[in-house]
């Protein structure tokens, strides 16, 4: 989950980024993706959980206590992706 979409806001004023993914629930993507809109905020991707790829490359993955709040197997589908 990433909240609102702040942490991703601020990354993306300090470090441009080529794409941020965020995976959470439907409702709370809607949120973000105003949030980020409004903002200006470009190359965000909002995909819900339950369409979490069984691989993801990426540079960085964030985590912030969302990880320990999930099931195992989801949890495994995170750290494997």
């Amino acid at each position: 989950g990433a909240g609102y979409g702040g942490q991703c806001a601020a990354l993306s004023y300090l470090y441009p980024f080529c794409e941020y993914i965020i995976f959470d629930l439907p409702e709370v993507l809607d949120l973000q993706r105003k949030y980020l809109r409004r903002l200006g905020v470009r190359n965000v991707a909002f995909l819900p959980v339950d369409l979490l790829p069984e691989k993801v490359e990426s540079d960085l993955v964030i985590s912030n206590y969302a990880l320990s709040e999930l099931v195992k197997p989801l949890a495994q589908r995170y750290l494997n992706a």
